[in-house]
């Protein structure tokens, strides 16, 4: 009777405790900055950039193009896909002459290419840049060609109807003008 008494009891262990304090946790922010050097970056970036005299075929041969960087500033290690977007109507955008440009971008480090788009459809959609999401802590050098085809190419119909595609471009963007167009660059997190 004492064996079973003994065997059924319950035992009692040592035990302690340690405290752990002044644990802090933050998220991380994705920054994207942009310039006209690997080392002159910034969220806002006047890039200066005034074309006069265009006509059909200027920039077709030879190219006309202006570099430029943007750089993955993130506080979080992350890599960012990054697209533009024409903020706001410039002013002239009633003329014909925002149908007749096109832009293009370029990825100069591993020649990654856009496609050329429409002043429409840069206002209309956001554009993705090429060669893919930028890694944290990098700066890539990109490249926006500018030119006025001979003949119209497509716009984004939904939204702002143009000439047709194929159209010749001709008079009707004699003397004509845009002026104060402001692109937003947008970083997203690449999953």
């Amino acid at each position: 009777m004492t064996a079973g008494v003994v065997g059924g009891a319950a035992f009692a262990l040592f035990s302690s405790s340690a405290t752990v304090t002044n644990l802090s946790i933050a998220a991380g922010n994705a920054s994207l900055k942009v310039g006209d050097s690997e080392v002159t970056t910034d969220t806002t970036w006047d890039a200066g950039l005034n074309l006069t005299g265009m006509y059909p075929g200027y920039g077709v041969s030879p190219s006309v193009y202006s570099d430029f960087y943007v750089e993955n500033d993130s506080t979080a290690e992350i890599a960012l896909n990054v697209t533009a977007t024409m903020l706001a109507n410039p002013a002239g955008w009633s003329n014909d002459l925002k149908h007749a440009v096109q832009l293009g971008v370029e990825n100069v480090d591993n020649s990654g290419w856009s496609g050329w788009y429409s002043l429409p459809e840069w206002r209309n959609g956001s554009i993705a840049f090429p060669g893919g999401p930028i890694p944290y802590g990098t700066t890539w050098n990109y490249r926006v060609y500018v030119r006025i085809p001979y003949t119209y190419g497509a716009d984004d119909a939904g939204y702002t109807p143009g000439p047709a595609v194929g159209t010749d471009v001709g008079n009707e963007i004699a003397g004509d003008s845009l002026s104060g167009a402001v692109f937003t660059l947008t970083g997203t997190q690449a999953l």
